[in-house]
């Protein structure tokens, strides 16, 4: 939270108590969200949404976003819930239908199914 009212408060304008402003400067998880954050909307693509499917997309979705999303807390509990929501996507179950009896393969399967969500004509 601390990372959002310091961004906030740079980008317009919240007034936000010194206190607070101190401690978000002075917080290493602040200043790793910030980078993984600026990388996200690095180049054009603070004004601009890459073409969907693209590398550039890949990239800002796949990689940057996914890297903050994972940053946002600490803790095993729910870094080990973000790496399943992206390791198991409703998604894959569309792409490759599997019998329920193999449906716990689709894990094993995740690169397979991503592959095919990508690259399908």
């Amino acid at each position: 939270m601390l990372q959002a009212v310091a961004l906030a408060h740079r980008m317009i304008g919240l007034p936000v108590d010194n206190e607070d402003l101190t401690l978000a400067a002075e917080s290493p998880a602040v200043a790793r969200l910030d980078v993984l954050l600026a990388r996200f909307f690095a180049g054009s693509l603070f004004s601009t949404a890459p073409a969907p499917n693209s590398w550039a997309w890949r990239k800002r979705y796949s990689v940057w976003l996914r890297l903050y999303r994972f940053a946002l807390k600490n803790g095993r509990r729910y870094r080990t819930i973000e790496i399943a929501r992206g390791w198991i996507s409703p998604a894959d179950r569309s792409a490759l239908r599997l019998p329920p009896v193999l449906s716990a393969l689709y894990p094993v399967l995740r690169p397979a199914g991503w592959l095919v969500r990508r690259w399908k004509p």
